[in-house]
């Protein structure tokens, strides 16, 4: 036996590779083995599974920290007044059943998960959330997660290493952010995809396609067992696709969640960003490039132009402000190529970090003195450390804080791709004097009858 104490698990997967996103891992290799199961009236859990653990089922649910009313242990067994075929109620207690809360368990004894759904509720309605009125067993916060999938992919920002959980109550897909040792949750669920549905499992494609399967009733069993709710698609697979973010008419600027980070690298190095494809289908979406941690590097809004496959690629510099010809430029350039280069202007939108932008500011010969100031510095230079060609200058459209006290990003105008610097004044190159040639020249004249002769001659 692997592991016990499990109330209705119904998820199962591995993690994905952390290195490329794409195949999974196994116990063997290091990986983790997570699960989704369904709590009783609250506390439905995500677990890691390892050999030999008991998870606490029927002794707690979630976390073993919850009010008197939230969970109890019921040994029926003992029961005086009537058994388990007569019925299950959790509130109406049998005569003579033995009774215990969480706390009259040892901690330690069992393996806690990494989340306990809504384990603040009381059991009596009184909980963190806002349920939908009705009858008793729609007044508890359990969502039912009916399956659970790794998002290893770095195509959708923000979600690189995350739990993607869909649900039999509420027809909604949650997606949970795991720390970077990936055995912990760091955020709140973010829901999506909610509909009059039951959704029974999900699969992921190519990191922007999710298919999601419907149950074909919408009638539920145990506790919840009088609940029915009508069902808007019963039976169906549906696809979602991400395309990328809306375009913001009243700015035309992107609707990318402000709480998504800047990508970050190695320094020092060429750091390959993401690839991909714009066609008729997203060119007129914000299409985010991320970097290998799955947060935000650039955007383009093609503004219907078809670019074909696009590559990306960005460097962070360590030590001294760079400087070429005087001029002081950033810690990070950005380099993007498309198959096809646009035959009209496109919106684009570059991120980088506030601590790249304070090191430029607190230089005193730079220029910058407010993210105002901030130029893009366009050339044709590939991916590398150092500029290598004379920019053009490019004046933002907008220049602003993306998240507070983390990052920055510019927006602009552009007519073609290539590689994009930062500063306050175009970088130019000096000029080297590679060869130079010159001759005696003898000058005559004459002066009062007298022929004179001058020789000028240059010295190098």
């Amino acid at each position: 036996m692997f592991t016990t104490g499990h109330r209705n698990p119904q998820g199962l997967v591995f993690e994905m590779n952390p290195s490329d996103g794409t195949t999974y891992r196994t116990l063997k290799t290091g990986g983790y083995f997570y699960s989704s199961e369904h709590g009783v009236r609250t506390d439905d859990e995500i677990n890691i599974l390892s050999s030999g653990n008991n998870y606490a089922w029927p002794y707690w649910a979630g976390f073993r920290n919850n009010p008197a009313q939230n969970y109890r242990y019921i040994n029926w067994s003992t029961a005086t007044g009537g058994n388990c075929t007569t019925g299950y109620n959790e509130v109406v207690i049998p005569t003579g059943a033995t009774v215990m809360q969480e706390s009259a368990f040892a901690a330690g004894t069992f393996a806690d998960p990494i989340l306990s759904m809504y384990p603040a509720c009381d059991g009596a309605g009184n909980c963190n959330v806002t349920l939908t009125t009705g009858t008793n067993w729609m007044q508890f916060p359990t969502v039912a997660p009916s399956s659970i999938d790794h998002y290893g992919f770095t195509n959708i920002p923000g979600w690189h290493q995350s739990l993607l959980i869909p649900t039999l109550r509420r027809g909604t897909l949650y997606r949970y952010k795991l720390n970077a040792a990936r055995n912990g949750i760091v955020n709140d669920s973010v829901s999506y995809f909610f509909r009059s549905d039951r959704y029974r499992d999900l699969a992921i494609k190519n990191g922007n396609v999710i298919f999601t399967i419907t149950d074909s009733i919408g009638s539920t069993s145990g506790p919840s067992g009088g609940g029915t709710s009508a069902l808007s698609r019963p039976g169906t697979i549906l696809k979602y696709t991400f395309l990328g973010y809306q375009n913001n008419g009243g700015n035309n600027k992107s609707t990318l969640p402000t709480s998504i980070d800047v990508t970050d690298g190695s320094v020092n190095t060429n750091v390959t960003g993401a690839t991909v494809v714009i066609n008729a289908s997203n060119s007129n979406y914000w299409v985010p490039l991320t970097g290998p941690d799955g947060n935000i590097l650039a955007e383009i809004f093609a503004n219907g132009n078809v670019l074909g496959t696009v590559t990306s690629c960005f460097y962070k510099n360590s030590g001294p402000i760079r400087s070429q010809g005087g001029t002081k430029y950033l810690d990070r350039n950005i380099t993007i190529t498309p198959q096809f280069q646009p035959s009209s202007p496109v919106r684009i939108r570059l991120y980088f970090s506030k601590t790249e932008f304070d090191a430029l500011d607190a230089d005193p010969v730079s220029g910058i003195s407010s993210i105002n100031d901030i130029r893009i510095l366009k050339n044709n230079d590939g991916c590398g450390n150092v500029v290598s060609g004379a920019t053009s200058l490019i004046n933002p459209v907008y220049a602003e804080v993306h998240t507070t006290n983390s990052s920055y990003v510019v927006q602009a105008d552009i007519s073609s791709f290539s590689t994009f610097y930062f500063g306050s004044s175009n970088l130019t190159l000096p000029l080297n004097l590679i060869s130079f040639s010159g001759k005696r020249l003898t000058i005559m004249w004459n002066l009062n009858g007298k022929q004179k002769q001058n020789v000028i001659r240059i010295i190098l």
